[in-house]
Formats: structure tokens, sequence, C-alpha cells
């Protein structure tokens, strides 16, 4: 069996069940098509209600064993066999991160910075690839927050719309 390329040699019940997937593929993006489009149907609330029913339909399953899942709703033990420890992360991780933000913009070239910036806001502008400019400002110790904050200067936040 290891040394042939399809071992099921196109077998009807794997054939089929792959046609079963493309078909409820298609049908499902058509109702997305119904919906507007996918723009629309998440600026309505349309694939937010979608996802909350699946979660429902999924969470409902499991409670009731028609989805069984081991160690959750079937084959679970009374007592684990060992205890895993909690990550504790450490009460200064934000003073740490801080400490060293403010110690890297004070060794880096705030002003190769901000031509690198204004090149990544420039490219966004014109529509062009951002890519180059971000690599040089990575490279120029941009953080990623300073690259972000160029896109959210010139773009409004979007929020999910929660239409339930």
């Amino acid at each position: 069996m290891v040394n042939v390329a399809d071992p099921l040699g196109g077998s009807y019940y794997v054939e089929s069940l792959t046609n079963e997937v493309e078909k409820r593929s298609w049908e499902y993006m058509n109702t997305v098509e119904k919906q507007g489009g996918l723009v629309t149907a998440l600026e309505s609330g349309w694939v937010h209600r979608e996802f909350q029913k699946a979660m429902m339909e999924h969470e409902t399953k499991l409670a009731n064993g028609k989805t069984p899942v081991v160690g959750v709703n079937v084959y679970t033990m009374e007592e684990e066999p060992f205890k895993v420890p909690l990550f504790r992360p450490n009460p200064n991780a934000v003073d740490l991160q801080q400490a060293k933000l403010e110690r890297l913009k004070g060794q880096r070239d705030n002003s190769e910075v901000a031509s690198a910036l204004e090149e990544v806001r420039e490219l966004t502008v014109r529509g062009e690839n951002v890519m180059p400019g971000v690599m040089r400002a990575v490279k120029a110790y941009a953080t990623l927050g300073e690259i972000q904050g160029v896109w959210r200067k010139l773009y409004p936040l979007w929020r999910m719309p929660i239409g339930i």
C-alpha cells in the first residue's frame, strides 16, 4: 500500500464525499452572494449571526453527545493522572516591555524611522505595494504600533457589527 500513489484507487465513496463538499461550498457561497456579497453580509451582521448559530449548534451537539470528543464528553477521567501548573506571567512584564521600548526609541535613528513611516504612508495613499516601505521601517526599528499607526490615521477603525 505504501508504494501506491492513490491507495483508494479513485474510490467512488471518496469521490462522492469530495463532490458533496464542493456542492455544499458552492451553495453556501451562493447564500453569501444573496446577502449582497461578503462585505454587505459583514456590515449587516449576517456573518456574525451565522457564526453564532454554528457555535450554538456545535455546543449543543457536544453537550448532548451527538458530537463525541475524547476527554470532553466521552472517555473522560474522574481524576487527572498528572497536574499541569498554571502559567503565571511576570507581574512586571508591562514595565519591562515599556522600558525596552523606551531604550529602543532612544538608540535608533528616529529621523530614519519617521522617513520610513512617511514612505509607508505615501505608498498606501498611492495604492502601491507597501511591503518595501514596511521592510524599510522595520529595518529602521519602527515598532509595529508605529507602522499600524500610519494606517489608523488613513483609515477608520472597522468595528464588526453585531446584529443579533
